[in-house]
């Protein structure tokens, strides 16, 4: 249930923030400088998924990205996982992977705004994906880096 929550949350903030983002760059079509030569405020509406990779291959990308979240919902609902990093970072997944679907299906792009300049433009659903991924990533390092050591 935790894990649900969490994805609501994120859900929430994602199109709540990608309703103002849109909202404001109809008045101001060009990017906001942040911070100078670093962080720009952007509007960049992606077809692709990350990197911008797959433009133009909606069905295709909704087919992937429903699957695999198919998928994960399956081992987290089969597995005993009672860490609640894992939890969060569950939440994470799910709550941005359904945030960039609503954008899928109700824009038919996905809304990309924080432009840092040495990376593709994002956005918060991006980011918690990332999060989340890299939370389940670190934990299976440490825990690998462990096992050795005990064995």
């Amino acid at each position: 249930m935790v894990i649900v929550g969490i994805a609501f949350i994120v859900l929430g903030v994602d199109q709540i923030v990608k309703y103002l983002i849109s909202a404001f760059f109809v008045s101001h079509p060009t990017a906001v400088e942040v911070i100078p030569s670093v962080f720009y405020l952007a509007y960049v509406r992606n077809t692709g998924i990350a990197f911008g990779l797959f433009r133009d291959h909606t069905t295709l990308l909704m087919i992937a990205i429903v699957g695999s979240i198919i998928a994960l919902m399956i081992y987290v609902i089969t597995t005993d996982d009672k860490k609640w990093y894992h939890r969060l970072a569950y939440g994470f997944i799910f709550g941005g992977a359904f945030g960039n679907i609503v954008d899928r299906i109700y824009r038919g792009y996905v809304v990309d705004f924080l432009d840092f300049r040495i990376c593709p433009v994002f956005n918060c659903a991006d980011a918690c994906i990332s999060v989340g991924v890299g939370i389940l990533i670190l934990d299976m390092l440490i825990n690998n880096k462990t096992r050795k050591n005990h064995e």
